[in-house]
């Protein structure tokens, strides 16, 4: 995604995002027609939407844990502005989310790997996945590592007035799963709006 984060003054909202992908078939984002009332599309369309999720899937055909995580998102954010959350208790809900696992267990105990890469558009967190069961698989791997899964968890919180705040949960160090995980999480800050951040 890119794009200008800057508050248009006419409608009080941060300016579109654009998505520049390698993933899908070429032709529009979305839909928009113009007519005598206006412009018309699918409220569901990206230009409509305040909850917007991405992954490995294609940005116009969400899998279906973008479509939970947005779901869920949305409802945080909801109940967030009702119960006047602060910033932490914000984002330890969102790590929260970003922790929710619909992943069958036998299924990610299981040996058999293309099962295990089906589900992979199911659950928002990836538990810790074999990714071969002998060695001799092991050479012709293109990535390093035993284990697939989710590694990190990143929150990005960013207000109207350019107030940037990235947080980065690290769940796991190294292909030992029995090694004690240092909870680590990184939290840096800026203002994108001046050149030098604050």
């Amino acid at each position: 995604m890119y794009g200008k984060l800057a508050v248009n003054p006419t409608t009080g909202k941060i300016h579109h995002l654009n998505i520049l992908s390698n993933r899908g078939d070429q032709g529009k984002v979305f839909q928009i027609k113009e007519t005598s009332d206006g412009l018309v599309g699918d409220t569901n369309d990206i230009p409509h939407k305040t909850t917007f999720g991405m992954s490995n899937s294609l940005y116009n055909k969400p899998w279906d844990k973008v479509k939970l995580g947005e779901s869920l998102l949305s409802n945080l954010i909801n109940e967030s502005i009702k119960k006047n959350y602060s910033q932490d208790k914000l984002v330890e809900h969102c790590f929260k989310i970003l922790s929710h696992n619909t992943f069958p267990e036998e299924i990610a105990e299981g040996n058999d790997f293309d099962k295990k890469f089906e589900y992979l558009k199911y659950s928002i967190f990836i538990p810790p996945l074999i990714r071969y069961q002998n060695h001799e698989l092991q050479d012709d791997c293109l990535s390093i590592g035993k284990y697939y899964g989710t590694r990190t968890q990143t929150v990005v919180l960013l207000d109207k007035f350019g107030n940037l705040n990235y947080y980065e949960k690290n769940l796991h160090n190294s292909d030992d799963l029995g090694e004690k995980v240092l909870d680590i999480t990184s939290h840096y800050k800026f203002n994108i709006f001046y050149e030098n951040g604050c």
